[in-house]
C-alpha cells in the first residue's frame, strides 16, 4: 500500500510539474509596456523588429472619407509605404478628441503611441502595415486638407508618391 501512494504521489508530482511548464510555454512573449521611440522610416525598412511591439513615432496622420492613414513626415522610403491607422479601444478622453479634431482638418503633424503591425493588407488601400493608437501624445500641426495640402506636409520624394 505504501509502494502504490508513493507512486500516485509521484505521478501527480509529475503530472502537475507538467502543466507548470507547459504554461509557461504557452506564455506569450511579453511585449512589455516600454515604448521605442522610432522614426517612421525605421518602422518601414524594419517591420519584422518592431511587428507587435509598442512604439512611438512622429508622423503626419491623413484622415478623411475612407481614408486614414501615416506618412512620413521627414523622409522618403523606398515606394508607396503609407501605414493604416486604427484606434485601440482604450483610448484616453484627450485623444480621442485630437483624433476627432483631425479627422475634421485632413491632416495633422501628431507624435503617437502604439502597436506596430506587419501582417498586411491593412484598411480600405491595402496598406502593408498598421498602427494600432493607444495614445496621442502630441499634436504639433493641424491644417490643410486632403486636396490642399499644407506646406509643412510637403515633401519632394523622387519615385515615392506622397
Amino acid at each position: 500500500m505504501a509502494g502504490s501512494s508513493a507512486g500516485r504521489t509521484h505521478f501527480s508530482l509529475c503530472i502537475l510539474s507538467l502543466l507548470i511548464s507547459a504554461r509557461c510555454v504557452a506564455q506569450p512573449k511579453p511585449s512589455g509596456h516600454e515604448i521605442q521611440n522610432v522614426s517612421y522610416c525605421q518602422l518601414i525598412a524594419e517591420p519584422r523588429v518592431f511587428d507587435g511591439q509598442r512604439v512611438r513615432l512622429r508622423t503626419i496622420l491623413v484622415l478623411g472619407f475612407e481614408i486614414n492613414h501615416l506618412e512620413p513626415p521627414d523622409c522618403c522610403p523606398a515606394g508607396n509605404d503609407r501605414m493604416f491607422v486604427t484606434t485601440g479601444e482604450d483610448l484616453d478622453r484627450r485623444s480621442r478628441r485630437i483624433f476627432r479634431k483631425s479627422e475634421h482638418s485632413g491632416i495633422s503633424l501628431v507624435v503617437v503611441s502604439g502597436i506596430f503591425e506587419n501582417r498586411g493588407p491593412y484598411g480600405p488601400s491595402a496598406n502593408r502595415f498598421q498602427l494600432v493608437v493607444e495614445k496621442f501624445e502630441k499634436v504639433e500641426r493641424h491644417g490643410g486638407s486632403l486636396h490642399e495640402r499644407p506646406d509643412w506636409a510637403r515633401k519632394s520624394c523622387q519615385g515615392a508618391e506622397l
